[in-house]
């Protein structure tokens, strides 16, 4: 059984092995619900054989969220800022949606989260397609941790 995702205004439904978890965001709450997405035959990475637990291999678990952010370079020579979606976090890190690709191992700072401003690097820009204007941008915390005021906390985050 794969998860089935409902957007319902602030509410993000996420399969039947969902726990709440809440972000206190600039506008109202947005409410959240998480799953191990490992449980999914579908979503298996390319070596189904791995006996490591995936969650520490990841960094922790994933969550599903949407943050909107602003993403700014540090870089003086390639100035840019954008505005950009974040669907999905971790203590390390987050993938977001982004309307331009943006150069592997460029410095950012990630505007307008709940905690706050922080610093990453960009560490993968995947194109949606040939046609489409939208690259998934993978980011490496520069200070890893709960950046996203996710609580309550995965178990293994807490510590």
């Amino acid at each position: 059984m794969h998860p089935s995702f409902c957007l319902l205004g602030a509410m993000i439904a996420i399969g039947p092995l969902s726990r709440l978890l809440q972000i206190p965001n600039k506008k109202p709450l947005v409410i959240l619900f998480c799953t191990d997405f490992w449980d999914d035959p579908l979503l298996e990475n390319s070596t189904p054989h791995v006996t490591l637990n995936r969650a520490a291999v990841r960094h922790g678990t994933r969550i599903p969220c949407e943050i909107p952010i602003t993403l700014v370079s540090l870089d003086p020579l390639h100035p840019f800022a954008q505005t950009c979606q974040i669907l999905v976090v971790n203590l390390k890190g987050c993938a977001a949606r982004s309307t331009s690709p943006i150069e592997i191992g460029t410095a950012v700072e990630l505007r307008g989260l709940p905690t706050g401003t922080v610093t990453a690097k960009v560490v993968t820009c995947i194109s949606f397609g040939e046609y489409e204007k939208i690259w998934l941008l993978g980011m490496e915390l520069h200070t890893p941790g709960n950046v996203w005021g996710i609580e309550p906390v995965p178990g293994d985050w807490a510590g």
